[in-house]
């Protein structure tokens, strides 16, 4: 695992959060897996060899070289609202999602952080990465995390989610 803060200088970083701000986003009636009623807010960036949202080209001009990333798998933004209580989301990997394929094992996960919450993102380790504005989190993808409702901070929990080579 690897944090990196102040990823991003003051000028980006704020580029980048206006822009994300303006998104258009679609609800989901899960956050996790179909089924868990855990409703959530996601612009799909880019998935399936394709751009899906107008913001990738930005995305991928500030993240492409500091990720190191030689080919995108996923860019998604999540956006959840602050809760009442903390709960975990749901333990999982960002590769089973994919299918549990052997041409994943080696892909990396990295979670952008847009602001500051009591929302970590935790690991079924035990340890948890706070959620801090313009903090950057890699990992292997196949590790089991969860991200956690947040209660203090921020309204929205806003957190950009990238997978790749």
């Amino acid at each position: 695992m690897i944090i990196r803060d102040n990823l991003l200088d003051d000028s980006s970083f704020t580029e980048i959060k206006n822009e994300i701000i303006k998104l258009p986003y679609r609800l989901m009636d899960y956050k996790v897996s179909i089924g868990d009623e855990i409703a959530c807010l996601i612009n799909l960036v880019y998935f399936a060899d394709t751009p899906k949202s107008d913001i990738f080209e930005l995305l991928h001009t500030y993240f492409c070289c500091p990720l190191d990333a030689v080919t995108w798998v996923r860019i998604k933004i999540n956006l959840t609202l602050k809760d009442q209580g903390s709960t975990i989301w749901g333990w999982h990997t960002d590769y089973d999602g994919l299918g549990n394929k052997p041409q994943y094992a080696n892909m990396k996960t990295s979670i952008f952080y847009l602001n500051n919450t009591n929302g970590p993102t935790v690991f079924k380790d035990g340890s948890e990465v706070d959620c801090v504005r313009n903090r950057l989190l890699t990992f292997p993808s196949n590790t089991i995390h969860s991200g956690r409702s947040h209660t203090e901070g921020d309204n929205k929990r806003i957190v950009i989610n990238f997978n790749y080579f």
